[in-house]
């Protein structure tokens, strides 16, 4: 019989008289990869957080987590102490918010080993300068003097695995390590932890939502929804032949580049919105002062021509850092460019007055990538709607119920503040603000970044919808491949502030010219048809530093 590190039986959790999670039982052997998917809200993150007995006094666990013959729930704080860290690790699923911005990476992966008593203080520095270099960064001395917000997205993730393996623990939880990560990104941090699992022999569970990325290594899958387990098997059994009509759903949602959009129309449309050799660079110096001193910039955007066609879709897809989001920003006059210039209709885009910007927003509106912070949490919706269409100067706005119809949301929700939605709802509301305008022009930022896949397809059913109803123009951004080719007619491939490729949807995702390009495409999670692509390549390290 298979040792088993970890064993859940009949775990039941509740908040008061409300039930999260009910009758949970699953297992965890040595290097065993063990997937838990669903979707927010299933009980998945509540059942990994009281492994570690991190739930808060109102909540309420009972069966068994048995672990190294005890269960964990009957343990003393002291015991517990013990186990979490250094038996137990977690990475939680946003690194900025759990790492200390105020401290540095140093002292933060120090008082780890401090709180455990491992390595003097005089040897710390060394042994945690090791671990930064076998969670693949290149120059771990420089980052051990950083700041979180000196760091990129995946250097960040990395440098949480760290922390989490800096003990030797048995047990890897993982909770939505790859979120919103760059596809590229998301196969080095998930290559990088079936590594570290391989070599340690510890047993990690990943959470997620995405079915298809956890598909290409997992061992075992088991499938959440509503605090129940309705279907647990090996990866093969849950992606081949799935029987939970609930995992049928999860897995119909994912967004994928088999669905590319049918080919474009011929480009014979009017243009509407263009840069000609534009360009955007940034001071180095943060302050006004270090700046009378320090002229040096950074170029975020190169020259850059783009057309957009009247009535066409057209989809802008890179990585983080590749110029995207700056683009954006031009095109919506939130930015002037350094050089060159931005057109709209045919006039260079011009905000030198309150008066410019209020024609501006009636024709092109931009929705927000992080629809927790784009909605001011002190307003009710109907407030911001209402006040989105008369700052655009909107005499004949629709209605903040029709806007809500428009959307499909239910009108009784518009009393209600943003932080008493789900995320879907927020990004519907960020959609309605935008719609509020009655905008020609439509350019959405990340739409659907780190929503769960169902709600993903809600939302990209949505802005389908409404392009095919109003015709208006969209430009899509978004580092999902399958959000692109599933919406786009045309698609624009950007890589370190230029574009390096461009063309109908189906030419590029199909047969891209570009190897930036077929790098993405390669990267795309594929289920049980990518369990290659980790299964030769977990051994060397050098597999694990980063691009």
């Amino acid at each position: 019989m298979t040792r088993r590190l970890l064993e859940i039986e009949g775990l039941n959790i509740s908040f008061g008289h409300y039930s999260v999670v009910r009758d949970v039982s699953l297992a965890l052997a040595p290097s065993e990869k063990l997937a838990i998917i669903g979707e927010s809200g299933s009980g998945k993150s509540v059942t990994a957080m009281s492994i570690l007995r991190l739930l808060d006094h109102s909540a309420t666990a009972t069966g068994e987590i048995r672990f190294d013959g005890k269960n964990i729930l009957s343990l003393s704080a002291k015991e517990m102490k013990d186990i979490r860290g250094r038996r137990i690790a977690m990475i939680f699923q946003d690194p900025m918010t759990s790492l200390n911005p105020v401290f540095t990476i140093f002292r933060q992966l120090s008082d780890v080993l401090q709180a455990h008593a491992i390595e003097t203080p005089e040897g710390r520095r060394a042994h945690l300068a090791g671990l930064l270099a076998q969670v693949g960064i290149r120059d771990p001395d420089h980052c051990l003097s950083l700041y979180p917000h000196q760091l990129s997205g995946g250097m960040r993730q990395r440098v949480m695995i760290a922390l989490a393996i800096a003990c030797d623990p048995d047990i890897l939880i993982a909770d939505e390590p790859t979120t919103a990560l760059d596809v590229t990104v998301q196969v080095q941090i998930t290559r990088l932890l079936i590594s570290l699992c391989e070599q340690r022999g510890l047993g990690l569970i990943f959470i997620s939502h995405n079915l298809d990325l956890v598909g290409e290594f997992a061992d075992r899958i088991a499938v959440m929804q509503n605090g129940e387990c309705v279907e647990q098997g090996t990866a093969e059994q849950v992606m081949g032949n799935p029987q939970a009509p609930y995992t049928r759903r999860l897995l119909a949602a994912i967004p994928r580049l088999s669905a590319v959009a049918a080919a474009a129309p011929a480009e014979t449309g009017r243009v509407v919105l263009e840069t000609w050799q534009a360009s955007k660079s940034y001071p180095r110096a943060r302050s006004g002062l270090a700046r009378l001193f320090d002229k040096s910039t950074t170029n975020a955007l190169t020259p850059t021509d783009l057309k957009i066609r009247e009535g066409e879709v057209i989809g802008i897809v890179g990585e983080s850092g590749s110029g995207k989001s700056t683009l954006a920003r031009l095109l919506i006059g939130l930015d002037r460019p350094t050089t060159g210039s931005v057109m709209l209709e045919g006039h260079e885009l011009s905000l030198g007055s309150r008066k410019d910007r209020i024609r501006l927003s009636a024709i092109m509106q931009l929705v927000f990538q992080g629809s927790q912070t784009s909605l001011n949490p002190r307003k009710t919706i109907r407030r911001a709607l209402i006040e989105a269409g008369r700052a655009a100067g909107n005499a004949v706005s629709a209605s903040p119920e029709d806007l809500m119809r428009q959307v499909k949301l239910d009108p009784a929700l518009l009393d209600r503040f943003p932080h008493q939605l789900s995320g879907g709802q927020r990004q519907r509301i960020g959609i309605a603000r935008a719609l509020s305008t009655k905008p020609a022009i439509l350019i959405a930022d990340e739409p659907t970044s780190a929503l769960d896949v169902s709600i993903q397809k809600e939302i990209i059913e949505l802005l389908k919808t409404l392009h095919r109803e109003m015709g208006m123009t969209m430009v899509v951004i978004s580092h999902d491949l399958g959000l692109i080719g599933t919406m786009c007619d045309r698609v624009a491939v950007m890589q370190a502030g230029r574009i390096v490729e461009q063309g109908p949807a189906g030419q590029i995702l199909s047969a891209p010219q570009n190897e930036y390009t077929r790098t993405l495409i390669d990267a795309v999670p594929q289920g049980i048809k990518g369990r290659g692509r980790y299964a030769a390549r977990t051994g060397p390290q050098a597999e694990l530093s980063t691009p």
